[in-house]
């Protein structure tokens, strides 16, 4: 399934908008992240993720434009760890961690199993957990992602919440027809304290609230 024309437009639009303000955002949000809404700057950060969620909370819009000012050419690594249960038929056994996978409004969900990986600097969902979740529609931005040493492919983001121990936080993802596996990115690994422990067979996420 991909975005509709209705909705790519719209995201070409909040797009625009970023690039025709783009002298005024680097005299004012240079480093920071951005998110576009209606053509205006809706919220600002250091954090993409945390941004887009911003956004969301004050418009209620899940399409919108996200970009590092000044730093539009980041790449995304996804560096493989570690993979919460072990799963035996790996060989070394992996931690899977359970979760759910919603639209950003929360009106359609899905079960995934994560591997957990805490060298990926972004959220990968597969297509059909995307399908499922319903976030095709909620458009983010388009970023360079890419494998170790690799120069990797311009992809297109998209918004969505990852449930897990009672806890959503919003990704600003890339879901993939071409990937066998969910892993959840460092914006959602850490939220929480994880503990990984194979020869105790545990694998635990607990939130951490701010300090």
């Amino acid at each position: 399934m991909a975005a509709s024309e209705e909705t790519k437009q719209r995201f070409a639009e909040e797009e625009q908008a970023y690039w025709r303000q783009r002298d005024e955002l680097l005299a004012r949000y240079l480093g920071k992240w951005v998110a576009i809404v209606g053509g205006q700057v809706v919220a600002a950060g250091d954090q993409m993720n945390r941004v887009a969620a911003e956004a969301f909370r004050k418009t209620g819009s899940g399409l919108m434009y996200v970009n590092r000012v000044g730093g539009e050419d980041v790449v995304f690594r996804v560096r493989r760890a570690a993979t919460g249960r072990f799963d035996r038929a790996y060989s070394p056994s992996m931690p899977m961690m359970p979760a759910t996978v919603s639209d950003v409004r929360e009106t359609v969900g899905t079960e995934a199993t994560f591997v957990v990986d805490t060298g990926a600097d972004v959220t990968l969902l597969r297509g059909e957990v995307a399908d499922d979740a319903n976030a095709w529609n909620d458009l983010a931005g388009r970023f360079r992602v890419a494998g170790i040493g690799g120069t990797g492919e311009v992809r297109q983001f998209y918004n969505a919440l990852v449930h897990i121990a009672g806890r959503g936080v919003l990704v600003t993802s890339d879901c993939r027809d071409d990937i066998d596996e969910d892993i959840p990115g460092r914006a959602v690994i850490n939220e929480f304290r994880l503990t990984v422990s194979a020869k105790e067979d545990r694998v635990e996420f607990a939130w951490v609230d701010e300090t």
